[in-house]
C-alpha cells in the first residue's frame, strides 16, 4: 500500500460526505454571500453571526470570539479529534472587498445568491 492510499480513501470520503449534504453546503455558502462585510468600512458581524449559527446548527462547540472592535469579531474554536498527536489549524478571514463603482456591471446583485446551472454568483 502506498502512501498515496490513505489520503485518496480520505478523499473519496470527504467528497461522499460533501457530496451528501450538497444542499446544506449551499445554503451555508449563500448565507455568507448575503452578509455583507465589505472592508471599507469593515463590519464582519454578520458573517460571524452565520458562522455561529453553523457551528450550533452541526453540535460543534461554540466559538471563543475576540474583538477589539465589536464590529471586527474574530472566532476561535477549538473542535477536540478525540486522540493525541498533531492538530489542524484553519485561519481565515470574513471581511470581503467593497462592491465598487463597477457594481453596475454586474449581472447579479453580489449580495443576492444566485444559481445559474451548476454555479452559484
Amino acid at each position: 500500500m502506498s502512501d498515496l492510499d490513505p489520503t485518496r480513501a480520505l478523499l473519496a470520503e470527504a467528497d461522499r460526505f460533501l457530496g451528501e449534504r450538497e444542499g446544506e453546503v449551499i445554503a451555508l455558502t449563500s448565507a455568507l454571500v448575503a452578509a455583507p462585510t465589505p472592508n471599507l468600512p469593515g463590519d464582519e458581524t454578520a458573517a460571524a453571526a452565520v458562522i455561529e449559527r453553523a457551528l450550533a446548527h452541526y453540535g460543534l462547540p461554540a466559538p471563543r470570539v475576540l474583538a477589539e472592535q465589536p464590529h471586527r469579531p474574530n472566532l476561535i474554536v477549538r473542535v477536540d479529534g478525540g486522540r493525541p498527536g498533531p492538530h489542524l489549524a484553519l485561519c481565515g478571514h470574513l471581511d470581503t472587498k467593497p462592491v465598487g463603482d463597477a457594481a453596475v456591471e454586474w449581472r447579479t446583485d453580489p449580495f443576492a445568491p444566485t444559481i445559474e446551472g451548476d454555479r452559484l454568483y
